[in-house]
């Protein structure tokens, strides 16, 4: 995963995971969660590790 993007919601907040997925940074949820725990996926330039952290 080495694409750099930016990201702003639009409503009160949606999970991290759904995020990759919806953007199409990942093939499927499984696969957002597992680039989430292998610390892949920066948010604010901070590695994030929560899979379900509501952004």
């Amino acid at each position: 995963m080495s694409d750099t993007r930016e990201f702003k919601l639009t409503k009160e907040f949606i999970e991290l995971n759904k995020i990759l997925k919806f953007e199409g940074l990942v093939a499927s949820g499984a696969e957002a969660k597992q680039a989430i725990s292998d610390g892949l996926v920066f948010v604010n330039g901070e590695v994030e590790t929560r899979k379900s952290e509501k952004t």
